[in-house]
């Protein structure tokens, strides 16, 4: 299926689905002119004549028959790439964000673990938290604590 850009005038070929989406779409592929009913016309050729006056004959048709055609588009499914607004762009970010954390929250709120962290590590965990809880302000990903990794 062919992907436009938002105005339908330019095929993409691999839009970045990290800034937009795919919606489904058509386009017009042409307008087919009306017709009117063309009716068929024939004439019979002599194939064979008997001595009694009968004969064979063969209809041929000179114009074939043709309904009527009303006025109408064809058309192309399609889909067509639009961009998100900033906004929607942001959101996007901050859910990826989002998700990102809860995978290490899951792991540093757990309260067995912590309690057998050295003071030190504790104190690094406790920091790396801070910086979760504020990735959707600060739009950028803490380093991930050695003593967190272990914990994967």
């Amino acid at each position: 299926m062919k992907i436009y850009n938002k105005e339908k005038t330019i095929i993409l070929n691999n839009p970045d689905l990290e800034k937009g989406y795919l919606a489904k779409d058509t386009i017009v592929v042409q307008t087919v002119p009306a017709q009117d009913e063309v009716q068929e016309k024939f004439h019979y050729i002599t194939i064979k004549e008997y001595a009694n006056g009968g004969k064979d004959v063969e209809k041929v048709i000179d114009t074939k028959h043709k309904p009527a055609i009303e006025e109408h588009d064809e058309i192309e499914e399609i889909q067509v790439y639009i961009p998100y607004t900033v906004d929607e762009y942001l959101e996007k970010q901050k859910e990826r964000l989002r998700e990102w954390r809860s995978q290490y929250l899951e792991i540093i709120d757990c309260a067995v673990w912590y309690d057998c962290l050295t003071h030190e590590d504790k104190e690094i965990v406790k920091q790396f938290r801070l910086a979760l809880l504020d990735i959707t302000k600060t739009m950028v990903k803490p380093a991930v604590p050695n003593c967190v990794l272990a914990r994967l």
